[in-house]
This record gives C-alpha cells, sequence and structure tokens, in this order.
C-alpha cells in the first residue's frame, strides 16, 4: 500500500487541527505583555514614584532569574499533566499579576514582589508549554504549526508597544497595564480554553520495558552531549542577538544615523520578526532544520558584517531585516528541533530548560551590551564579539548527529532510535 504524499498528510493536519496553532499564538502574545510595555511605561513610572530606573527595572532581572530556575518543573509539570492544566491557570496568574502591576503603591518592594507574581505566571504560560501541544498534533506539518504559534511573540512585539504609547496618551501607566491585561484576558483565555487541547500524550515505559526499548531517562538526556549542544546553539545565538536588537538605535546612532530613521529600521525587525518565523516555519517542513537554523546564522553573521564595514543606510536596513528575520526563526527552528531529536514524552521540559537558557542568554546579552558600551565608549567591541558567537552556534548546529529519528506510525518514536542518535550515531 503506498503511503500518502507528505503535503498532503501537512494538509490533513492543518485541516484537523489548525485551531490548535491559533490559540497557542494568541496565548504567546498574551504572555509578552511585560516584555513590551515596561520601556514606554519606564518615564511615566519614574516620574510618579521617584523610584529609580534601576530599581523599577530590578522587577524584569527578578523576573528572568525565577523563570530561567523553574523552568525545567513547570516542564515537568506540561509532560505529566498536559499543557491546559498548566497553562490556562498560568495565563490567568500572569493576566491577574500585571494588572497588578497598575495597582502597586509608592513602596517599590510591593513593585517587586508583584513583578515575583508575574514571573510564576509566565513560568507556567511560557511559549514551550504551548508548542508541547502544538507538536503533539502535527508531524508533517510541525515546522510552520510552531512558527505559527511563536508568531504570537511578534505580534506582541509590535502591538504592545503601541497599546502602552495609546495608555500614556489617553490615561496613565497605571490604567494602561490594568486595560492591557484584561483586552488580552478577553482575547487570548476563551480561544485557548476552546480551541487548544493537550493531544496525544505520549506513552510512558512500562515497568517490563528493557533500556535498549524504552532509550535514555529524563535525567540522562538533561546530563547528555545533544543536550549540551542546543544549549549551546541557545546561549550563542541569543546572547548577541538580544545585545544587538535591544542596543539597536544607539548602535546605528553611533554610525551617523538620524534618530528618527534608526527608530524606523528598529520598528522593522518586529516586521521581519514575523516574517521570519513564516518563512522558517516552512522551510522546516522541507529541508533539515540544521541547514535552515545554519541559514539563518548566516544571515546574522553578514549582518554583522555590515554594520561593521559600512556606517551607510543600507548597512542598517540589510542588518533591521536580517536581525528581524533571525529572531523569529531562531526560536521556532530550535523548538522544532528539540521535537525531532527528543522524544515527545520529555519534550516540554526539555524546551522549558533550552527557553530558561534562551532566557538568562537574552538578559545577559542586554546587559553584556551596556557594559561594553559603558567601558569602552563604543559598541563596535559588541558588534564584534558576535561574529564569533554566531559561527559557534553554526558549528555545533551542524555537530547535532546524524538524521532524526521519524515517528512510527503509532505516533511517537522508539527510544532505541533516539539511543542510537543520542550516541552520535545515524539511523
Amino acid at each position: 500500500m503506498t503511503s500518502a504524499p507528505k503535503g498532503s498528510e501537512g494538509r490533513r493536519e492543518w485541516q484537523a487541527h489548525w485551531r490548535v496553532p491559533v490559540a497557542a499564538a494568541a496565548a504567546v502574545m498574551a504572555s509578552l505583555i511585560h516584555f513590551g510595555t515596561l520601556g514606554v511605561f519606564l518615564p511615566a513610572i519614574e516620574a510618579e514614584t521617584g523610584w529609580s530606573r534601576s530599581g523599577i527595572t530590578l522587577g524584569m532581572m527578578i523576573f528572568s532569574i525565577e523563570s530561567t530556575v523553574t523552568a525545567p518543573f513547570v516542564g515537568m509539570l506540561v509532560d505529566r499533566f498536559g499543557p491546559r492544566r498548566v497553562g490556562i491557570p498560568g495565563l490567568v496568574i500572569y493576566l491577574t499579576a500585571v494588572a497588578l502591576l497598575g495597582l502597586v503603591g509608592q513602596s517599590i518592594w510591593m513593585w517587586w514582589g508583584v513583578w515575583m507574581l508575574v514571573g510564576i505566571g509566565d513560568s507556567l504560560a511560557k511559549f514551550n508549554v504551548w508548542t508541547t501541544a502544538v507538536s503533539r498534533h502535527f508531524d508533517k506539518a510541525r515546522g510552520m504549526a510552531i512558527a505559527v504559534a511563536l508568531a504570537g511573540t511578534s505580534i506582541s512585539g509590535m502591538a504592545m508597544p503601541l497599546l502602552a504609547a495609546l495608555a500614556l496618551k489617553y490615561a496613565d501607566w497605571r490604567t494602561g497595564y490594568v486595560a492591557i491585561a484584561c483586552l488580552q484576558a478577553v482575547i487570548a483565555l476563551p480561544l485557548v480554553i476552546r480551541w487548544l487541547s493537550d493531544g496525544e500524550r505520549p506513552p510512558s515505559p512500562t515497568a517490563s520495558a528493557t533500556v535498549e526499548t524504552v532509550g535514555p531517562s529524563l535525567a540522562q538526556l538533561l546530563k547528555s552531549r545533544l543536550f549540551l549542544i542546543f544549549a549551546t546553539i541557545c546561549a550563542a545565538t541569543f546572547m548577541p542577538l538580544s545585545g544587538l536588537n535591544v542596543h539597536f538605535v544607539p548602535i546605528l546612532r553611533e554610525n551617523g544615523i538620524a534618530a528618527e530613521l534608526a527608530a524606523g529600521l528598529a520598528a522593522a525587525i518586529g516586521a521581519a520578526s514575523l516574517a521570519g518565523q513564516a518563512l522558517s516555519g516552512g522551510l522546516l517542513d522541507r529541508f533539515r532544520g540544521q541547514f535552515v537554523l545554519a541559514a539563518f546564522l548566516l544571515l546574522g553573521i553578514a549582518a554583522v558584517i555590515a554594520l561593521l564595514i559600512s556606517h551607510l543606510v543600507w548597512a542598517g536596513i540589510f542588518a533591521a531585516i536580517t536581525f528581524g528575520l533571525l529572531s523569529g526563526a531562531a526560536p521556532a527552528s530550535v523548538a522544532y528541533l528539540c521535537s525531532r531529536h527528543f522524544e515527545l514524552r520529555f519534550y516540554g521540559t526539555i524546551l522549558a530548560s533550552l527557553g530558561g537558557v534562551m532566557s538568562l542568554s537574552a538578559g545577559l546579552g542586554s546587559v553584556i551590551a551596556g557594559a561594553v558600551f559603558d567601558r569602552f565608549g563604543s559598541y563596535t567591541p559588541l558588534i564584534l564579539a558576535a561574529l564569533p558567537l554566531f559561527g559557534l552556534a553554526i558549528i555545533m548546529n551542524i555537530t547535532l548527529g546524524g538524521r532524526p529519528v521519524e515517528r512510527e506510525p503509532s505516533g511517537y518514536r522508539h527510544g532505541a532510535g533516539l539511543q542510537r542518535q543520542h550516541t552520535g550515531g545515524s539511523n
């Protein structure tokens, strides 16, 4: 009996499960209010409360550390109880906490305390929770499905600053936090509750199963060379990328580009990020995931070189587009590659752990970028340092090993195949 073409199987997956990635995108967008609004609200918060900017942004640092530490444990909860039971309560906690940011008094300790609650909710509603559900529903079209789910990050990056600016124009930052949280609750929660399902839960190994049948345990995978390679890829990609993106406007200003044009190019990164997610999704379903990620990383290297050799506007335009493409493609590619290289019964924990690496690397990248400028009075050392880091990410990406194990007719891969790949063999 002849199997159906891959394209037709992918279309059937979309026809049956298209609501899942759409709901996931809404949830991802709603879980990023804090990231897109704090920078806009910061001067107003400082003016009203008298808190220092470092004190205000310390809440983000508390959030990042908390999110990184709790990520593996949340992943275990997702693998055990499913995305719905973890993600929906987490999203409710997160949106409630964001609204509470607008209700804090004049005590900065209360501000920091609410940020801890924001971190708890975000940890339970992070992107890995929603992509776990997507990966359980899609196989042949998984790349595009994950890209659609993660498109919520780009949409949030474009929408949240605009909503925050409108709040400041017509009300204040306190009203803004409450209103945006309520708006996202009205949009995201009904979609997630109605459309997002857990999908088929990967089977747990039976007590009588042998090691050869079951493959490596979760503890072994988290200490494995394969996981270390993925963690290195995440750190080497997101640390320089975050530093370059966060400081993109001052980098362009240092190169002599006018402030208005620099701000416009920085905004273009968000649109290019959305395009990068869509493009990478289509490519991941057609080509080896390692080659797709390597191609986007090469674009990042080209952008860095352009910034180094030219101070003309074309270099800024090229860098904005390519950094945006890489920003959109990198998380989608990592999420996809994880679903192919690790068993789905461990997917939530593995991706959550790598999500913690991404968050920590991104936070360090922006801080290091500022420290580099304070030390040298220029961003050139930062731009130069991005070259070997992107190169390292490409090299580690290539060393992932042989072809990922294909899914069996039952819907999940045999551990023995993963064991062979885990030790460097090919299938």
